[in-house]
């Protein structure tokens, strides 16, 4: 190429800065982490709100109390399951949308009509059965919408920063679990139960400022190099797989599942970050994947390849992990009021509890930073010791009579449930790489939110928490030996080189 001539690309606004500038982490994007701030403060809590719900139900018994003959406990679990059904679907609409305010209103819209039908469920009203098969999933569906939207808009807005702004997150989450339970339970001292449910879509009014607050970045005008930088979905390089964090990635999806055999044990692991995360120099790093191709599997046949996943014990052991996560994060915060109530004492510090288990999660969402700028391996072993941690909290929560040591597995719990948080999206990225989760998430979400719809008819409290007990632990056991693996493999390796 002549010196005269060269490839402007400053007009192109990429993911890629080596391709070009990307958005400036500044401006509107602090408007948008408030409005992110927000909207994770309040949805992320509704379990917690149903916890004290049954709490204030169990504490007000009149004979006999068991919690799965309240038809209200089904709106938590229908919730949890709907969300992770609704995700890939939710994606694809926030997608085509160019308004995300409108997205967003619907999600409040349905969480809104969610909750104000499940008034009926505590009260046993008029339509009580209908309702309670769809209070749940309505709710599930919504938040999959706020979410999402709100995912999407702060990973277009911050790049270099995504950390700090996931962090700043993480944060709004711990503050919904400490202050909308006690705003529940004010409700709840103040007024007939029926219309506290009522009255607790009032925490809506903050998701509502927040939503308000988004909207999609404004970009140039179009250029020539347009096709050439558009990818198949900006979501590879989402919040969910930070551009600036350690990642291991496999150079292809087949590599990938091929060695499955191994328990991921072969993963490749990169020790610099590909974007300068921390700095607001662009560096530029030979990647083992090409950006441009349209696919890493090409197959004349797509459903064979889709079906071939069934196949491999590593996804398998995923869905595992991420059933036990989900379940044990759903029935730790609807039955840890119960629980204490039936154990320990009827008075109203089962509310305390909800709040202490809340300041819990401050611990892992408040050093967000650090853990994804971990290395793979220690990511990993971080994911590990959480699954074990909560397996334990169930056990302990399930036989103790003691005060104390429920009030100390309460805090426990509330890191166990940041600690998963935090990591578990980075670690499935890890382990399978960005295509992957990309060409496979609606299979990935539609198996565990099917799974987590099963829950519902195992009535049986004590079974529920075993199975999860169950799953937790041969997960730990799973996600704690790659590390432990790889590690001696270097030490074989190098003992080898040594000789």
């Amino acid at each position: 190429m002549s010196v005269l001539k060269h490839l402007y690309l400053d007009d192109i606004i990429t993911s890629f800065p080596e391709l070009g500038p990307t958005i400036q982490d500044g401006g509107y994007s602090w408007i948008i982490l408030i409005g992110v701030f927000l909207i994770q403060m309040t949805i992320p809590s509704i379990l917690s709100v149903y916890g004290i719900v049954l709490g204030y139900l169990t504490e007000n018994k009149t004979a006999e109390f068991d919690l799965w003959d309240q038809k209200i406990i089904l709106t938590p679990m229908l919730f949890i399951a709907f969300w992770n059904l609704a995700d890939p679907w939710s994606k694809v609409i926030v997608d085509l949308s160019s308004v995300p305010r409108i997205i967003g209103l619907i999600g409040i819209a349905l969480i809104s009509i969610g909750v104000l039908a499940s008034g009926y469920l505590a009260t046993g009203g008029v339509g009580a059965y209908l309702v309670s098969l769809s209070a749940g999933a309505v709710m599930g569906i919504g938040a999959s919408f706020v979410l999402i939207q709100s995912q999407e808009c702060l990973q277009k807005y911050f790049r270099i920063k995504l950390s700090i702004a996931l962090t700043i997150r993480n944060i709004a989450i711990s503050l919904g679990y400490i202050i909308v339970p006690s705003f529940t339970h004010l409700l709840l001292m103040q007024v007939h139960l029926k219309i506290a449910l009522l009255l607790i879509t009032i925490i809506f009014i903050p998701t509502i400022l927040g939503v308000a607050l988004l909207r999609q970045p404004i970009s140039p005008k179009p250029s020539h190099y347009n096709l050439l930088l558009t990818i198949e979905d900006d979501s590879e390089i989402s919040t969910k797989y930070l551009p600036d964090v350690n990642m291991g990635i496999e150079s292809t999806e087949n590599n990938n599942l091929e060695n499955s055999s191994c328990n991921g044990t072969e993963q490749i692991e990169d020790t610099n970050s590909s974007f300068a995360g921390n700095n607001e120099i662009y560096t530029y790093e030979d990647s083992e994947e090409d950006i441009f191709v349209n696919s890493i599997i090409k197959s004349n046949n797509k459903w064979k390849n889709r079906i071939r996943i069934f196949l491999y014990f590593r996804f398998w052991i995923i869905i595992l992990t991420w059933i036990g996560i989900k379940s044990f994060t759903l029935f730790f915060w609807i039955s840890l009021p119960y629980m204490f109530i039936t154990r320990i004492s009827s008075s109203h510090d089962y509310v305390t509890v909800s709040i202490i288990a809340g300041f819990g999660t401050f611990l892992p969402n408040s050093i967000t930073f650090l853990i994804l700028q971990a290395a793979p391996q220690n990511r990993r072993l971080i994911f590990g010791i959480a699954c074990w941690l909560g397996c334990s909290i169930l056990i302990v929560l399930t036989y103790t009579t003691e005060y104390y040591v429920f009030m100390a597995c309460a805090l426990l719990g509330g890191i166990s449930i940041g600690g998963l948080s935090v990591c578990q999206d980075l670690t499935l990225c890890d382990i399978f790489g960005p295509r992957f989760i990309h060409k496979f998430h609606k299979v990935f979400s539609t198996v565990v939110g099917i799974s987590l719809l099963s829950l519902c008819f195992v009535r049986n409290t004590i079974l529920c928490f075993h199975l999860v007990t169950l799953s937790l632990f041969l997960s730990g056991c799973y996600w704690i030996w790659l590390p432990i693996f790889n590690i001696l493999k270097q030490r074989c390796i190098a003992c080898r080189k040594s000789i």
